[in-house]
């Protein structure tokens, strides 16, 4: 009777202190309010938090959205859709009824980064609060975007017929702007919303960003004409001096037909900033096909190496048979070894005269012999990929060269050959393919496996059993293997009829690399990198506050050495150019992988400097530097700092090029 007395006792004390600590947390009634929002991550009880979000623990980020200190609430609100779905989007609505504006607005921005049209109820309902909360400029401004982000194509009328907004309601109309955007993106446009888009940029008061965003939609909403506003159109660019606007505007004029036309023909030459030049030219696929081709050779002659290049790849996927003479032309013609070697691969595709391809064939394999840059050697692979009858010695050169990046072009153009051979797969192609396969190499995985998945046809013997595939599972190891490992997924499931989960890798044996807080301490918010390459240096400010895991993640790899010597191996004109992988290919990743930080940053300008991925949350070492505004990127891949120094220098980095050290500034 003694110890069962104790034994309640005990149980009762225990559950009064469970209580007690509990209530001191996440429920108070009788202290004072706390109204401030104060996010530290010095703090090791913000660590706590975050370290959560880093391990994929939504059950344990889910009881802050009650914490006592609305810094908790906002905070956890904030970070848990980086690792959610939608089915915690009622937990986020819950938090609109919140009295701290902070908590509203970080809950309405991770509504929408869902991507859910679970969402879309709770970020209409802050439409219906304003007569009770009031209109909250910022918490608005994510609402309209995120209904882009999850909202069906009935929202995008709405969006676009909201006239309550004045030139100076600058943070509405962005949303209004990126919403009907976001839309764009997802394949949905409207009459009324490029109307609206057009009027943003056609008038000087709107704001920079509502400017960018009206552009952009213009440039990119698909099965749009632009005919009727020509003239609006043609005022803009002829006033607007921002090339990150400058440039869209010049590729939207592609949709006004001859009047875009004639003043691309016009300016082309004129434009100083060979930004906006390499979008006149992506501007100009959608015109006739001679119009067309008129353009994209004065794009292949043009004095910007970036603007050749560009001409030249928009020609190996857009020309025409109609021009073979002039390919053919090029091919004997004096150009660049960047831009020959892409003519080569115009002429392979489009030369349909078997002794003129012959010819132009040979020319490719005396370049291959007399050059040693893989990188060009890529560029001589790839042609080789659009003339079938270089099967024989593209497999030689894999067995001769042992350079990865050369190696898995070579398998690029295998399966490129395949496609030009009216989908016809030869035996020693497929053998070459399967074995590469077998291997398992990271590219070779990820290669081979989406293309076996896309065509199922040509390996019966993989649709009856698993042992093949289980043989090339096991050789990949996780995390580190997990681009390869998806596209083996993928495919499997394809051929095999199975449901693929896409989540499969977000499992806590997948979770080897936890954030080093004592690194985090130490840096501050005017940390730098300074970035040393051949072509000079460029400073990257990082953003400590907005992606602490991946800042730190570069630091520990910029202060061990490890991205010295690595080479940037894509450069993609007016995008991109990405570095630091361990292959020089951009495959593969180191032995972890962390996660995506997708906070609200937007690459609204060029420089900013973000994390390559093959899926969210499957970042390791690679980290690319955008050339121009990439609004699509936006939500999708984490922003961890911007190049505050020497720009230029980015803009002339090319494949191949060595970063030889980078050094942090504490």
């Amino acid at each position: 009777m003694a110890r069962s007395f104790l034994f309640v006792v005990l149980k009762g004390l225990l559950l009064f202190i469970v209580i007690s600590c509990s209530d001191s947390e996440f429920v108070s009634n009788s202290e004072k309010v706390i109204t401030e929002v104060n996010i530290n991550l010095d703090s090791a009880a913000f660590q706590k938090v975050y370290d959560h979000r880093d391990r994929w623990e939504i059950d344990s980020l889910l009881p802050f959205f009650h914490h006592k200190d609305p810094s908790f609430r906002a905070f956890s609100a904030r970070i848990i859709s980086d690792i959610g779905d939608g089915s915690i989007a009622k937990q986020l609505g819950s938090l609109l009824s919140d009295t701290i504006p902070e908590v509203r607005r970080a809950a309405l921005y991770s509504l929408g980064q869902l991507r859910s049209p679970e969402s879309v109820p709770y970020l209409m309902e802050v439409f219906s609060q304003q007569d009770t909360m009031g209109v909250d400029p910022l918490a608005f401004k994510y609402a309209l975007e995120g209904i882009g982000k999850c909202g069906d194509s009935s929202y995008l009328s709405a969006l676009a017929t909201i006239s309550t907004y004045t030139y100076k309601d600058t943070l509405l109309l962005q949303g209004q702007a990126l919403g009907i955007l976001n839309m764009a993106y997802r394949g949905f446009s409207h009459p009324k919303a490029t109307s609206l888009m057009v009027q943003f940029v056609s008038d000087s008061v709107y704001s920079y960003n509502v400017k960018l965003f009206a552009a952009q939609y213009l440039a990119t909403a698909k099965d749009v004409s632009l005919s009727e506003f020509s003239q609006e159109l043609l005022d803009a660019i002829e006033n607007e001096r921002n090339p990150n606007i400058r440039m869209f505007l010049a590729e939207s004029l592609g949709k006004t037909a001859g009047d875009g036309y004639a003043w691309m023909s016009r300016n082309f030459s004129r434009e100083e900033d060979f930004r906006v030049r390499i979008q006149m030219l992506r501007g100009a696929l959608n015109f006739s096909k001679n119009r067309t081709h008129a353009l994209l050779a004065k794009g292949v002659r043009d004095s910007n190496l970036e603007v050749a290049r560009e001409a030249a790849d928009l020609i190996i996927e857009h020309g025409s048979s109609a021009y073979s003479q002039t390919y053919l032309d090029w091919a004997f013609a004096n150009f660049r070894k960047e831009i020959k070697y892409k003519i080569f691969a115009i002429a392979n595709r489009y030369i349909t005269n078997n002794r003129f391809r012959n010819m132009n064939q040979q020319l490719v394999y005396q370049q291959y012999n007399r050059t040693t840059d893989p990188y060009l050697k890529s560029d001589l692979i790839r042609a080789c990929g659009y003339n079938p009858s270089t099967l024989s010695r593209l497999l030689q050169w894999y067995d001769e060269d042992e350079n990865l990046a050369v190696r898995t072009s070579i398998i690029e153009s295998v399966i490129q050959i395949t496609k030009e051979s009216s989908g016809n797969l030869t035996t020693a192609a497929k053998d070459f393919l399967v074995d590469r396969w077998l291997e398992a190499d990271a590219a070779a995985v990820s290669l081979i496996s989406a293309f076996i998945g896309e065509n199922a046809e040509f390996f019966p013997e993989l649709k009856k059993r698993d042992e093949k595939w289980n043989l090339v599972q096991q050789k990949i190891s996780m995390p580190g293997g997990v681009e390869a490992m998806i596209s083996l997924k993928k495919a499997k499931a394809a051929v095999l009829g199975e449901n693929f989960d896409s989540d499969f890798y977000k499992v806590k044996e997948n979770y080897t690399h936890p954030i080093d807080w004592t690194l985090y301490k130490s840096l501050s918010t005017s940390s730098r990198a300074e970035v040393n390459t051949e072509k000079g240096s460029f400073e990257i400010q990082l953003y400590t506050e907005h992606a602490p895991a991946t800042v730190v993640n570069f630091v520990e790899l910029a202060e061990a050495g490890y991205f010295n010597k690595k080479p940037f191996h894509r450069v993609v004109p007016n995008f991109v150019v990405q570095g630091g992988g361990n292959r020089g290919d951009g495959y593969g990743s180191l032995d972890y992988t962390i996660r995506s930080e997708l906070g609200p940053e937007y690459f609204d300008d060029e420089g900013y400097v973000g994390m390559a991925s093959a899926g969210k949350h499957t970042e390791s070492q690679q980290w690319f530097v955008t050339h121009r505004p990439t609004l699509h990127l936006n939500g999708k891949y984490t922003i961890f700092g911007k190049v505050i120094n020497n720009m230029e220098v980015v803009r002339q980095l090319e494949r191949g090029d060595v970063i030889q050290e980078i050094n942090i500034k504490y």
